[in-house]
C-alpha cells in the first residue's frame, strides 16, 4: 500500500492502478480493508473517478462508524473533502476537512492533522477565504516541517507559492 501512495504522491496514479490490482490479486484485499480502501480512493480521485471514489469512502465509513474506529475516519474525512470539492461542492469539503482536522488533533496525530490542514487550505481558497487558506497551509507547513516531512512540506510550500493576494 505504501508504494502504491508513492505512485500517487509522484504524480503515477495508474501505476498505483496496478499496484493495488497486483495486491488485491495476491493477498485477497478487497475495497472493505481500511487501508486497501483509502488508497484505491484517493488513487480513485487523481484520476477523476470521484463518484467511485465517493462509494468505496462511504461503505468505509459506516464500517468505521459500526467499528468504533477513529483513525480511519480522520484519513476517511479528508478523502470525503477531496471528492467533495473534486465535485465543487465547497462548502460541504470545508465541513469534511474541518471534521478530519478535528479527529486528527483530538487524537493527537499531527501527520494527519498537517494533511487535513492542506485540504482545508485548499477548500478555502476555493471558496474564496484567501486568508484563512493561507494560514492553513502555513500551519500544515510548521507542522510538516517539525516531522521532517521533506515530500509534503514541499508540496505545500509550492501550494503557498501559488497564492497570490487580491489587490
Amino acid at each position: 500500500l505504501l508504494l502504491a501512495e508513492v505512485e500517487i504522491l509522484a504524480g503515477r496514479p495508474e501505476d498505483a492502478v496496478i499496484r493495488l490490482q497486483g495486491l488485491a490479486n495476491r493477498s485477497g484485499f478487497s475495497e472493505d480493508e481500511p487501508g486497501y480502501g483509502m488508497c484505491l480512493a484517493l488513487v480513485l480521485i487523481t484520476l477523476g473517478r470521484l463518484d467511485d471514489a465517493a462509494l468505496i469512502i462511504e461503505q468505509l465509513t459506516t464500517l468505521a462508524i459500526e467499528d468504533a474506529l477513529k483513525l480511519p475516519l480522520t484519513d476517511l474525512s479528508r478523502l470525503r473533502a477531496l471528492a467533495l470539492a473534486g465535485h465543487g461542492r465547497w462548502d460541504e469539503a470545508q465541513t469534511a476537512a474541518q471534521e478530519s482536522l478535528a479527529l486528527a488533533r483530538a487524537m493527537s496525530i499531527p501527520y494527519k492533522e498537517g494533511q487535513a490542514l492542506v485540504v482545508l487550505g485548499r477548500t478555502r481558497m476555493e471558496s474564496r477565504q484567501i486568508s484563512d487558506g493561507r494560514a492553513a497551509f502555513e500551519e500544515a507547513l510548521t507542522i510538516f516541517g517539525r516531522l521532517g516531512a521533506a515530500g509534503e512540506a514541499r508540496q505545500t510550500e509550492s501550494e503557498l507559492r501559488a497564492i497570490s493576494e487580491p489587490s
